[in-house]
């Protein structure tokens, strides 16, 4: 029962997996034609089963309001944008995250939902997630969208920056009329950075040379793909730049060129909103300025009615253009342009309207600084919030860091501790064992010597001669004679050994150093069964033995005829207890 239970819930995983991932799959393949068919994509995810997955379901109703919002489309799905939003801007992609923070931002903006600062973080944290991404389209929406709103706030220097990454990443994109559409930004923003210098100077026609030069480049991309649209606007800002230069004539020239555009762009995009003819309109209203001056001198009739009939055509665009405005606008624009008809239009106009057009450019202008200083900061506000958040993770990770250095600390000072409390309990029983072994053999030296049982000669053993001097022979000519009860112990100190053995001589003990090695004396004194070895680097005479005891290092033996401590190994345990066995048995 188990088995079936482990396996269904197994089943069930691989098959939300594979639903997740087919879900993922089309919200990819849907997201790659979304700047080629805004209808297309729209059509397809209405055809699309809402997906399941969490983060694929925030895709679906960030690309449906995305995609809404190409088709200029108002009836946008706030909570689902917000779920998106909250969803994916902690999103570890980050061409999701940039994805969403522009696009929150772009229709909040829009809307009006929210606030300039916040519109301003979001803008300025998808900029800086889309730099590594190598989406250049997406980058050039976004840098478009920060460049547009820098001209908007008057902040020119940082609409001249943006403008320039714009205009990049529009011609790594490889999108012509994106490339235009970039280009005339990128001019515009030149132009109004020239209108505050040149109006600084009071020095109009100086100005604008950048703007003409980048739409000029516009129009050869225009005119090279033979897009009517993309011509269209940029003999418009040519129109505006050369009125603005003070040249009547040419933005006439160019104002009728894209006047003659707008109808072919319109008949191609029927469902695209009525483009204004306000350029045609100052055009006319300039060269009739142009030629009021002229009057002024000649007073020809025959160049008075030339100027009332620009004066008229520029009236009659005005209110085609202005008729579904405000009845203040079109007395502004009416006075702007009537008086190339009659002066005296002007005092018809109710001057109250003047002062509080004032009024509210000024007070525009107050309220406009305080929100680009909010606008210029938010940049350094996210710089802020990552270090924060690197540092909170930073913090986090170092907490943890510690609190595993001490449990580990804790928990390998505890196995140091039973491991050694196990090897003192260890040490303490085999000095014991050692102790009881070397007192039976000593009671067993004390006691009287057996009767010996008569063997065989042919099994007989041949005892050792403890009486006859050992002689110990070293690699060179120098030797030591001593009795095998008189020697102590021998240790080994490199090429040479240190044979301490007892002088009869005196009361303490001798030592002598001959160059040998522990393998020939080991060889040498093996029929000594009372001489074992005890460490790798020590020679013991038990004889002399009178006491084991333990230390730090472990075992020691402490001899009685001199206050010589010698280590025990514990690989060397056997053979001192097998030695000790034979001395009792002796």
């Amino acid at each position: 029962m188990k088995r079936l239970v482990i396996l269904w819930i197994g089943c069930l995983f691989l098959a939300i997996s594979c639903t997740s991932q087919k879900e993922s799959k089309r919200l990819d393949e849907i997201e790659s034609v979304i700047n080629a068919n805004a209808d297309s994509v729209l059509n397809l995810l209405a055809e699309m089963e809402i997906p399941t997955e969490t983060e694929n379901l925030a895709r679906y109703h960030m690309l449906t309001a995305w995609v809404k919002y190409r088709r200029y489309d108002t009836d946008f799905d706030i909570e689902a944008l917000e779920y998106a939003y909250n969803i994916l801007k902690n999103s570890k992609s980050d061409h999701r995250r940039a994805q969403i923070l522009y696009i929150h931002a772009a229709i909040t903006e829009q809307l009006k939902l929210g606030d300039e600062e916040k519109y301003a973080i979001d803008y300025f944290s998808a900029a800086k997630a889309v730099e590594h991404t190598g989406d250049h389209v997406l980058a050039a929406q976004i840098y478009q969208r920060i460049s547009n709103a820098m001209n908007m706030r008057k902040m020119f220097q940082e609409s001249l920056f943006w403008g320039e990454k714009y205009r990049a990443e529009a011609a790594k994109s490889g999108d012509t009329r994106e490339e235009v559409v970039a280009l005339l930004q990128l001019a515009m923003a030149h132009c109004w950075h020239s209108d505050s210098i040149c109006e600084a100077n009071h020095d109009l026609a100086s100005g604008y040379n950048e703007s003409i030069a980048l739409t000029h480049e516009a129009l050869q991309i225009a005119l090279k793909t033979n897009d009517p649209d993309a011509m269209m606007r940029a003999y418009d800002k040519l129109s505006t730049f050369h009125s603005r230069k003070q040249n009547p004539d040419s933005a006439l020239h160019y104002a009728i060129i894209a006047d003659s555009l707008i109808y072919v762009v319109e008949s191609q995009k029927p469902t695209r909103l009525k483009r204004s003819h306000v350029t045609l309109a100052d055009a006319y209203r300039k060269v009739g300025t142009a030629m009021r001056a002229e009057y002024e001198k000649t007073h020809d009739p025959a160049l008075l009615k030339q100027i009332q009939e620009l004066g008229q055509k520029a009236m009659e665009i005005v209110k085609n253009d202005l008729r579904n405005d405000l009845q203040n606008a079109q007395k502004v624009s009416a006075a702007q342009l009537g008086y190339l008809i009659n002066k005296n239009v002007l005092k018809d106009v109710d001057q109250s309207l003047l002062y509080m057009q004032q009024y509210n450019m000024l007070k525009d202008s107050l309220d406009r600084e305080k929100q680009n200083a909010k606008v210029l900061s938010a940049p350094i506000r996210i710089e802020k919030q990552e270090v924060e958040a690197t540092l909170d993770k930073t913090r986090h990770w170092l907490w943890w860091t510690i609190a595993i250095f001490f449990i580990v600390t804790l928990c390998g000072s505890s196995i140091t501790v039973l491991i050694s409390r196990r090897n003192r309990r260890e040490l303490i029983r085999m000095q014991d064992e050692l102790n009881e072994a070397l007192l039976a053999a000593q009671e067993a030296k004390a006691a009287p010597a057996p009767v010996e049982p008569i063997v065989a000669p042919e099994t007989q053993i041949v005892a050792v001669d403890y009486e006859k001097p050992i002689v110990i022979e070293g690699q060179t000519n120098e030797s030591l004679s001593v009795l095998p009860i008189d020697l102590l112990c021998i240790t080994s100190e490199g090429n040479y050994i240190k044979i301490a053995y007892l002088d009869h001589k005196s009361t303490s003990y001798a030592t002598k150093l001959l160059r040998t090695t522990m393998k020939q004396i080991d060889t040498q004194l093996l029929p000594y069964t009372d001489i074992v070895r005890c460490h790798r680097a020590f020679l013991v005479n038990l004889n002399h033995v009178r006491h084991v005891t333990t230390s730090s290092a472990g075992l020691s033996l402490l001899l009685d005829s001199a206050d010589i401590v010698i280590p025990v190994s514990r690989s060397h345990l056997g053979s001192i207890k097998s030695a000790l066995k034979k001395q009792k048995n002796r």
